[in-house]
């Protein structure tokens, strides 16, 4: 390694897990300099200022002033005098601001006792020589965020390090604070001090950096001297650019630079985002945004942010423009929005973009919970079926004793009356003893996941084999049904009867929704060679918004007008499905009227043995 070299890197590697942060970086800072670090976010910069001030084990070798110091720890980085300024404060928020500035420093606790009016007076006199205004009695906790990472800054430098690295903490100065620690880094550079400031905004390179280095992918891109790169190139490089339309130059300075500076931060959000101007104009919207939405950059550029919402979301877009004029930070959250004819649900930000008090536009950001909303209703609906489960459980089981008992002694009067008459009251009364009888087997059914045994079945034939059982009733009734199989052998571990019972009362419930005849599809195929996925779609009059959500409930029926119907059915479905391992969908066809019944059940990974059909 070259000695002029104030620190050195060589063949630098360093990984997350599996994620690689660094690849083989070699690199060096001289002394004496100002050296920026810019790239994408997760290229590698904060790795690399971890590394040099030893809290990273690391592969590869580190060399101070030509001398080999790996491997480097965080004591043995300050002996030398590398101070480390984090992306966090890092401060005693319980403690005075004069205690934050000298906690470990010798020369002011050179022992064991601490003189408090030692520590303020010395604290008074570096405020006061560095041209910092806050008081060195006030309580760190009641700082804000610019002047806790202003004290810090401060606390390193008094320490005198040979290398200061700055970790993304100059972007949280006050305009005010900045210039003051400008001038702080310069003083260090010319006695021959070295900086390292990691940084987004390119505006700071060129304002005092001397040289930049650019990390592309945990790699140097390049190290240069500022004055022999120009800006445009320096943010080609060191970002993929995003805004690609003319148009965009037209937009006043200020906004156009926050644009072209951030935007490699905004591209790869994994969230719709859009910039729009003081005028509610799309100035740029992001890559996640341009898919998430269906629409082209190229379109949406230039027009009002409301032709990126569907036509019948107007009075969201309305809401949307409502908060723009106030010109104010807002949430919104669980919105129902239309995206390419499906119904999502979103939670949105509007964050305003200022210039001191002038402002230039906002941020809106989009973010798709529709998995999450249907994860936390799913666990939600899970814990209602197992509250109500339990209960039916109990219920079922002492009903069922009294029941014996009477049929019991319908047995004995059958045997001992010889009247027709009261013999015939007594069949009616075994006939709804037997409906109660079937209402508890239900009950039982749905609350007991474990009752039979499984068995290897092959799910094709034994779904065709129900079908010739219920074709008559399906003619008789004017119902067609069509069957299209795209999968091969089929075969899952379960039980015949509750997989029959499956089958049965979804078209059943089909059945009953067409009770003018119609059209019935069953479509079974393969959902990434590890589920069989049955769909069955009907022609009949479809649900409402409540009937949807509630389905799948005890007791919740939709044919009110059929006392024999306790609403069981689908609920014992949901419930044999779910302890198998699989799940059911139930939602209205899009463009025609009908219902849409999707179920999936795991396939069983071993088939050597011959199925059942």
């Amino acid at each position: 390694m070259e000695t002029s070299s104030l620190i050195s890197l060589s063949n630098i590697s360093h990984t997350y897990g599996s994620v690689k942060a660094l690849d083989r970086v070699t690199w060096e800072m001289q002394p004496g300099e100002i050296h920026a670090l810019i790239g994408e976010h997760g290229a590698g910069k904060s790795s690399l200022a971890h590394i040099l001030s030893g809290f990273i084990q690391l592969k590869g070798e580190i060399f101070w002033k030509g001398e080999l110091i790996s491997p480097l720890n965080d004591q043995k980085a300050r002996s030398l005098g590398i101070a480390f300024v984090t992306q966090g404060t890092e401060l005693f928020n319980h403690l005075s601001v004069a205690y934050n500035l000298f906690n470990n420093h010798k020369d002011v606790f050179p022992g064991f006792f601490i003189s408090q009016r030692k520590i303020l007076a010395a604290a008074e006199s570096y405020l006061r020589e560095t041209g910092c205004t806050i008081s060195p009695t006030k309580i760190v906790g009641d700082l804000s965020l610019p002047e806790k990472v202003m004290i810090n800054i401060l606390r390193q430098l008094h320490t005198k390090p040979e290398l200061l690295i700055l970790d993304e903490a100059i972007e949280k100065l006050t305009a005010i604070d900045l210039d003051l620690v400008l001038k702080l880094i310069r003083k260090m550079r010319d006695r021959g001090g070295t900086i390292l400031f990691i940084t987004h905004r390119i505006d700071d390179v060129y304002e005092f950096a001397d040289r930049v280095t650019i990390l592309r992918n945990g790699s140097v891109l390049i190290t240069e001297s500022v004055k022999n790169i120009d800006k445009i190139n320096l943010i080609k490089l060191a970002y993929t650019q995003i805004v690609r339309n003319k148009s965009l130059t037209k937009l006043d300075k200020d906004f156009y630079h926050l644009l072209k500076y951030n935007e490699a931060i905004l591209e790869f959000l994994p969230l719709a985002l859009l910039v729009v101007n003081g005028e509610g104009h799309v100035k740029l919207l992001n890559h996640y945004g341009e898919t998430f939405f269906h629409k082209k950059r190229e379109v949406l550029l230039e027009a009002p942010f409301s032709e990126v919402f569907a036509e019948e979301d107007r009075g969201f877009s309305d809401e949307i423009y409502k908060i723009l004029e106030t010109k104010k930070w807002e949430n919104l959250y669980q919105k129902h929005i239309t995206i390419a004819g499906n119904k999502i649900c979103c939670n949105v930000v509007i964050y305003p973009i200022l210039d001191g008090n002038y402002y230039l536009g906002s941020i809106i950001i989009v973010d798709d919970i529709s998995e999450q909303e249907k994860m936390r209703e799913k666990i939600h609906f899970s814990e209602k079926l197992a509250s109500i489960g339990l209960l039916a459980a109990g219920v079922a089981h002492e009903i069922n004793n009294p029941l014996e008992i009477i049929n019991n002694y319908l047995d004995v009067l059958k045997n001992r009356i010889s009247n027709e008459e009261s013999k015939t009251f007594l069949g009616y009364m075994e006939d709804e003893l037997d409906s109660i009888e079937q209402i508890v087997s239900n009950l039982i059914t749905f609350s007991e996941k474990n009752r039979y045994q499984d068995e290897k079945l092959n799910l094709q034939a034994l779904v065709e084999q129900m079908l010739l059982l219920i074709k008559p009733n399906a003619l008789q009734r004017g119902i067609s049904i069509a069957v299209e199989i795209k999968t091969e052998n089929p075969v899952i571990l379960a039980n015949r009867v509750k997989i029959k019972q499956v089958f049965l009362n979804i078209l059943k419930n089909a059945f009953d929704a067409m009770p003018d005849g119609g059209e019935i599809h069953l479509v079974m195929d393969n959902k990434d060679n590890k589920f069989v996925r049955i769909r069955l779609l009907d022609s009949g009059i479809g649900l409402g918004e409540r009937d949807i959500k509630d389905i799948l409930l005890p007791f919740y029926t939709t044919k009110q007008e059929k006392e024999e119907n306790m609403g069981l059915g689908l609920s014992i479905v949901f419930g044999i499905l779910e302890s198998y391992g699989g799940s059911i969908e139930i939602k209205n066809r899009r463009q025609v009227s009908g219902c849409e019944v999707t179920m999936i059940l795991p396939l069983l990974k071993e088939k050597t043995d011959q199925p059942a059909g």
